[in-house]
């Protein structure tokens, strides 16, 4: 693990007034913390798909009929639905916060490595003073949660919840709502010409009877159908927070400008 104090304060020793346990502490003391770092990415996991569940939760309750047209087993489901909802739509408020702390996390590490670059201008390095003091001062509003998860791990608390939601969206998700995982691009219909016609085709086109080997393959079609991208998913959905976060880090170093 990398340490992050050299040349960004003092973490203060046992004779420092502010070095007990339950003081604040800045980015650098969290950044070097094992177990937050591991509760902290444990909690990011865990609740990843949260959205996703959020809305299929919906759509189980308002695909249940009106309370007056309901049997007893319809009327339980839509109770237990509307109370896994509201869960999941205040477990996205808190997520916030802990997406922030992770952004917070992020931007001191580049600003950190910009400090301690070959060749840094004075003129640079006060910049990125300046984003320090800043980023450490906006710190402090979330410095509780970071506290939090030095000595718990918050995503165990969701974790059986969120594997009973997903068996129960999974069981009582209406079928026409549904969303399939995959939409698989219907297939071209086959070309009837016989292999006489083909290759006269080809010799009138001056290839006659081309090696396979030299033949020209055809260009494959651009996919423009976005529709195979599905919510809970980590591949399109982790290049694009790749992508933002590069934008962010060059941001950060001033590599491109942010209007």
């Amino acid at each position: 693990m990398i340490p992050y104090d050299a040349a960004l304060g003092d973490k203060g020793g046992k004779d420092d007034p502010d070095g007990s346990a339950n003081a604040p502490q800045k980015i650098a003391f969290y950044l070097n913390n094992s177990e937050f770092n591991k509760h902290l990415q444990n909690y990011l996991t865990v609740t990843s798909d949260c959205e996703a569940m959020a809305k299929d939760l919906r759509l189980i309750v308002e695909a249940t009929p009106d309370p007056q047209k309901l049997s007893n087993v319809e009327a339980a489901l839509k109770k237990e639905g509307t109370r896994l909802w509201a869960i999941f739509e205040n477990l996205i408020q808190n997520k916030i916060d802990y997406v922030e702390l992770r952004h917070t996390l992020d931007d001191y590490i580049v600003i950190s490595k910009g400090l301690q670059a070959k060749n840094v201008t004075p003129q640079k390095m006060a910049e990125l003073n300046k984003q320090l003091a800043d980023l450490e001062e906006r710190f402090v509003d979330i410095e509780r949660i970071a506290h939090a998860l030095v000595h718990t791990d918050v995503a165990a608390e969701y974790k059986d919840t969120i594997i009973y939601v997903k068996e129960f969206i999974q069981k009582h998700m209406p079928k026409k709502l549904s969303t399939p995982s995959n939409v698989i691009n219907k297939p071209k219909p086959k070309d009837n010409t016989s292999a006489t016609d083909q290759k006269n085709n080809m010799a009138s086109m001056g290839k006659g009877d081309t090696p396979c080997g030299k033949c020209e393959s055809p260009k494959p079609e651009k996919n423009t159908d976005n529709t195979n991208v599905t919510h809970g998913t980590t591949g399109a959905s982790g290049f694009v927070m790749i992508g933002a976060k590069v934008v962010r880090n060059m941001a950060i170093l001033g590599v491109i400008a942010v209007v």
